[in-house]
């Protein structure tokens, strides 16, 4: 029952020592996570569960950030949305204009960044 409660994030990064930093740093928040290397595989697994949030990497080879993104969102239509880059480009300026976006995170970050963010959007009830 206490699973249930847990918020749900899908975090996804094709650089495997990120996805393991943020992977842990979130679980021992408490969020339930679940972690994939590449867009594609992000949404077989959104397709498999119930997400309150997507973390993403804007730049991975194959599917991107914000095109992941619009996927997971018609998925997920509740969810909200999180990027991840180290270079802007138009597709994640336009990307940011969508109200499900609640932020950019720019590489080099501090994990617990991404902590007050996601908790600053749950509390305003985003």
């Amino acid at each position: 029952m206490y699973e249930q409660l847990r918020t749900r994030v899908l975090l996804v990064d094709d650089e495997p020592v990120i996805l393991s930093i943020l992977s842990r740093t979130l679980a021992k928040a408490g969020y339930t996570v679940r972690a994939a290397e590449s867009g594609e595989r992000a949404l077989e697994i959104a397709a498999e569960s119930e997400f309150d949030f997507l973390v993403t990497d804007c730049l991975m080879p194959g599917i991107s950030g914000p095109y992941l993104a619009d996927a997971f969102l018609k998925i997920h239509p509740q969810a909200r949305v999180v990027l991840i880059t180290g270079h802007i480009s138009p597709e994640i300026t336009e990307a940011l204009e969508r109200k499900e976006v609640i932020g950019l995170l720019r590489k080099p970050f501090m994990p617990n960044e991404l902590l007050e963010m996601l908790e600053q959007a749950q509390g305003e009830g985003k």
